[in-house]
């Protein structure tokens, strides 16, 4: 779990030094957006959890992820230029979430709560 917190702090940490809440539509803010959203999704964090971070709606996600596939497969200069700092800035993605493995590492009922609060906003 620590593993995850700090993966996430490290998100909120980033989000808040580059004002990404912000309703903008600058290409530095969006591009930087774009990039974290792929870094969640692939920690397997759903589209509305995505979303709620980022104070989004999951289609504008989803539109945010097709987009990141677009400029990397097409190796966008600017793309890679606007997300070098937050490529740089993040820690690792933690490795995939496993129920079985979080119950059973849990070493308190708070973090057993924890677990099934993530359930139920689909972090699982």
């Amino acid at each position: 779990m620590n593993q995850e917190n700090n993966f996430i702090e490290n998100i909120q940490d980033l989000i808040e030094k580059y004002d990404l809440k912000q309703i903008c539509r600058r290409q530095d803010i969006i591009y930087k957006r774009y990039y974290l959203y792929d870094q969640l999704r692939k920690a397997n964090y759903s589209l509305s959890v995505i979303g709620r971070i980022f104070n989004k709606n999951h289609a504008s996600v989803l539109h945010g992820l097709r987009m990141h596939q677009v400029y990397t497969k097409s190796k966008d200069k600017v793309y890679k230029m606007y997300t070098a700092d937050i490529v740089n800035g993040l820690v690792s993605i933690p490795e995939e979430k496993n129920i079985k493995n979080a119950v059973l590492n849990s070493e308190s009922w708070e973090e057993i709560v924890q677990i099934k609060l993530q359930i139920t906003e689909g972090y699982f």
